[in-house]
Order: structure tokens, then C-alpha cells, then sequence
């Protein structure tokens, strides 16, 4: 039926059916003994939809705990982003994203948040995290939304892949056949004291330590050109401190210290932090 309503709009009243009896099949299954009585039927589904909910809610959307699918899956960009986190992103984003990290640890102008602690019993060194990312503060000191991240770190049980398809596991002939030489690369221990090889592709913004048992175990993703070194305020260097305005650079186990990078040239850290007042060796 229509008629014509108050502004014009023609208007459909839908005419009222009664409504058509049961179909002689399913009446008769109300007393069959193979088909449970309907009323049953619902709290089944309820309890069912409860297990699904109680057993995907650890992997929901805040990436807390054991983390999220989504993140895990995500492509290696080198220089620009990994994890659903993109390099200058504002740490209000990957909370909201991601959830509270785990642990937060301040460094100078810098702040690591951890995510996925990969080993409970081991509190320090490489892979011990799935994610981490270096924040760049602001300029307050104090850890806030408007940190920016300026590095991300992945291990374990990390998937994506870079548009070479290397990633976690990944051997360092394999990463050489398909990027060429790194850039620089260093050697470091690893806590079961095995040898670690971190190639460097600066330029790219990628770097890979790697074990060679187990080949890739964690990725580092930085901007283009590497960690931007963090500039001071014109300030005269304490007495007895070598590294002046590099003083609160991070430190990044088997990568660099004070802005220097393992296997950079001597001439470009000779330019950063001037002539050295003492010769020496080691060896």
C-alpha cells in the first residue's frame, strides 16, 4: 500500500502476512533422536563463540603480550618501516596501534620500547626482543606521544620480508647475492658465544646480524643514510669527556656507540669528534 507522507515522499506501508506454519520436515525433527531439540541449539553457540573469543583475545589489536598476526606479517621497507611502524612516527600512533610497551628504557634523548620478550631469562644482548623501537625525544626529556622513532629492531618470531624476500633466518650469502657487499660489517659474540656478523647497508637503511648457525637473527630498519647523530645545544663538553655533542647517542650492541659506526672510516670519525689526543693499540 502507499500513500503520500508529510514532505511529499511517497511512503510504502508494508501490509502485514501472517506468517507461514513450519514446514512438515522440521516438525517433525522436534522428535527425531538424532536432531537436538532447537532450544538446545543456542546455548551451544553461545559457548562455542565464548572458547573462539577466549582463545583469538591474546592476539587482538593492541599487540600486547605475545603479539599481533598483523605486525608479525608486515613487509621489511628498509629505510622507511616494518612491524605496521614507520620511521618518524609519533609514539602516540604505535600505542594506540600496539598497546603499552612492555618495558620502556630511557637513554639520554633516546627511549627503546620492547615488545615480545622472546627469552624471560635473558635480560640483555640481541634477539632478546621481538620488537624494538628507538624513540628520538622530543626535546622535554620525558618519554610523551610526540617522541618520534628513529629505528626499529625485529627478531624471533618475526615473518615479513624485504622486496628481496630476506628477512629472519636469512644467510649472509644469500643477503650479499641479492643486495651485493654490505656496507660495513662487524663481528661480536653472541650470549652463547658464538660469532656474530652485522652487515651494514647504511644507504639503504637496513642492516642484519647474523648467526651462522641460524642465519638472520634480528633485522634493524633506520632512515636512509643510518641514525641521524643527535645534535646538542652549543655546549662545552665536560672535562674528560671524549665524545662532546655524541655523548648521548645510543648504544646498539654489535652496530655503534657514541654515533660511531663499527667499520666506518677513520677519516669520517676523525671529522665528527677531531683528532684523537693519544695513538694506541690493542693487538
Amino acid at each position: 500500500m502507499r500513500r503520500m507522507g508529510r514532505k511529499g515522499r511517497e511512503v510504502v506501508l508494508a501490509r502485514q502476512v501472517p506468517a507461514a506454519p513450519a514446514p512438515p520436515a522440521a516438525r517433525a525433527s522436534r522428535g527425531h533422536p538424532g536432531n537436538p531439540p532447537a532450544r538446545l541449539l543456542l546455548p551451544v553457540a553461545a559457548l562455542l563463540a565464548v572458547l573462539v573469543t577466549a582463545i583469538l583475545l591474546p592476539w587482538g589489536c593492541s599487540g600486547r603480550g605475545q603479539g599481533h598476526p598483523a605486525w608479525l606479517d608486515d613487509p621489511i621497507v628498509p629505510g622507511y618501516s616494518a612491524a605496521l611502524v614507520d620511521i618518524g612516527e609519533r609514539y602516540s600512533s604505535i600505542v594506540r596501534d600496539h598497546g603499552e610497551p612492555e618495558e620502556v628504557r630511557g637513554e639520554g634523548k633516546l627511549h627503546h620500547l620492547f615488545y615480545g620478550r622472546i627469552d624471560p631469562s635473558s635480560q640483555a644482548g640481541p634477539a632478546t626482543w621481538t620488537l624494538v623501537i628507538l624513540l628520538r625525544d622530543d626535546g622535554d626529556g620525558v618519554l610523551d606521544g610526540e617522541d618520534a622513532v628513529a629505528s626499529l629492531e625485529i627478531s624471533g618470531d618475526y615473518r615479513g620480508r624485504t622486496p628481496e624476500d630476506l628477512g629472519l633466518g636469512s644467510g649472509q650469502e644469500e643477503i650479499e647475492a641479492s643486495l651485493g657487499p654490505p656496507e660495513a660489517s662487524s663481528t661480536s659474540l653472541g650470549e652463547e658465544g658464538e660469532e656474530l656478523r652485522l652487515l651494514s647497508y647504511t644507504s639503504r637503511g637496513i642492516d642484519f646480524l647474523v648467526s651462522p648457525s641460524r642465519g638472520t637473527i634480528t633485522v634493524i630498519v633506520t632512515p636512509p643514510g643510518g641514525l641521524e647523530p643527535i645534535v646538542e645545544e652549543a655546549q662545552a663538553p665536560a672535562a674528560g669527556d671524549p665524545f662532546g655533542p655524541c655523548s648521548q647517542e645510543p648504544v646498539v650492541p654489535g652496530h655503534s656507540l657514541a654515533g660511531i659506526t663499527l667499520g666506518e672510516d677513520l677519516a669520517a670519525v676523525r671529522n665528527r669528534l677531531g683528532e684523537p689526543g693519544n695513538w694506541g693499540s690493542t693487538g
